[in-house]
């Protein structure tokens, strides 16, 4: 009988243990599996965050109104950076549409940059001016939507929007025959749900094709990538 009890000791210390080693393994399982997924869950979330700091978007908005003022300049085109701003439609972030997705202009936060298939660096405009001074154009610094390039611009010609993006693209849409182009000509507005509020681009912009003013841009937005 005393060897029985023995027998039954050294069993049910056996099970113990056992099912000890089986729970640890299951919740080491558990916690690997959890682990694993939370990394794929990591690869697969997109990366639409901007990279660039705004300081470095300053430096890469001086060095491309230069290369552009400085190679406009031979055609007696006039260039500024006063491409873009806002009106009092919305206060969300605003953006230009593409073949290959949508450009976030602002950021507002609202919706964000995760909402943005592209994202812009900086822009530029390039015109015939009224004046006959090409080059960098001082005057159109204190522009506004209000009356948009009529002070500066002669409407009779075009009127060219160029948008550097953060993937290193150039994307550009040529204005002709309007009389009403202003800052904020060829965008539009989201929401912070991210849907357009009644409103979309009626310009659609596409990649440029200069490929000189393609080639410098990728280069120079690549250093700072």
């Amino acid at each position: 009988m005393e060897q029985y009890i023995k027998v039954l000791s050294i069993v049910s210390i056996c099970t113990a243990l056992l099912m000890g080693c089986s729970n640890e393994e299951t919740e080491t399982n558990k916690s690997t599996g959890k682990e694993a997924v939370a990394q794929e869950s990591s690869k697969k979330e997109p990366s639409n965050k901007t990279q660039i700091s705004e300081d470095e978007q300053k430096k890469i908005k001086e060095e491309m109104i230069d290369w552009l003022a400085e190679n406009k300049k031979e055609d007696g085109k006039a260039v500024s950076n006063r491409y873009f701003s806002t009106s009092s439609i919305s206060d969300g972030d605003w953006y230009a549409g593409t073949e290959k997705g949508e450009i976030q202009i602002n950021n507002t936060g609202e919706p964000g940059p995760e909402a943005f298939d592209l994202h812009a660096v900086t822009g530029a405009v390039v015109y015939t001016p009224k004046d006959g001074e090409s080059g960098f154009d001082k005057e159109a610094e204190a522009l506004s939507n209000v009356e948009g390039y009529k002070e500066v611009a002669d409407l009779s010609k075009p009127v060219t929007k160029y948008i550097f993006t953060e993937e290193g693209k150039v994307y550009a849409y040529q204005f002709e025959g309007k009389e009403d182009v202003t800052l904020a000509s060829g965008f539009a507005p989201k929401d912070h749900t991210g849907k357009d509020p009644n409103l979309r681009p009626d310009e659609q912009f596409k990649e440029t094709e200069n490929k000189a003013l393609s080639k410098y841009y990728k280069e120079l937005v690549e250093e700072y990538k």
